[in-house]
C-alpha cells in the first residue's frame, strides 16, 4: 500500500491543486481522493505519472509507493549493486590505473 500521507505532503509542497494532479493522472478528483485516503490503490502508470508531475527522485518515489519491506529490499539490492560496481571499478583501477570520481552517500542512495 502506498504511503498516502507522504504523497499528500509532496502534493502540498508542490503547490499544485488536487484537481490539477487528478487531471495529470487522468483520473477524477474523487478517484484521487479515494487513493489518498487509502481506499483504492495507485496503478503503476498513475504512480509513474505522479512521480513525474511532482518531480520525485526514484528514491522518493520508492518511499511513497513501496511498502516498508519492499523499501528495505530495494535499498539492500541497490547497496549490493553498488558494492559489485565498486569491486569492478577497483579491479579496473588496479589493472589500468584509471580513477573514478568518488560518490557521496546521497549519490549511492539515489543511484538506480
Amino acid at each position: 500500500m502506498a504511503n498516502t500521507e507522504m504523497i499528500r505532503d509532496y502534493i502540498r509542497a508542490s503547490g499544485y491543486k488536487m484537481q490539477y494532479v487528478a487531471r495529470a493522472l487522468k483520473i477524477s478528483p474523487n478517484a484521487l481522493n479515494l487513493k489518498l485516503q487509502g481506499r483504492t490503490q495507485f496503478k503503476l502508470s498513475e504512480a509513474e505519472r505522479l512521480s513525474a508531475v511532482l518531480g520525485l527522485s526514484m528514491y522518493e518515489r520508492d518511499l511513497c509507493f513501496f511498502e516498508e519491506q519492499n523499501r528495505r529490499e530495494v535499498l539492500a539490492r541497490r547497496a549490493d549493486e553498488n558494492s559489485i560496481l565498486y569491486i569492478v571499478k577497483s579491479k579496473i583501477v588496479r589493472s589500468t590505473g584509471l580513477h573514478f570520481p568518488k560518490r557521496t552517500r546521497k549519490d549511492i542512495l539515489t543511484a538506480g
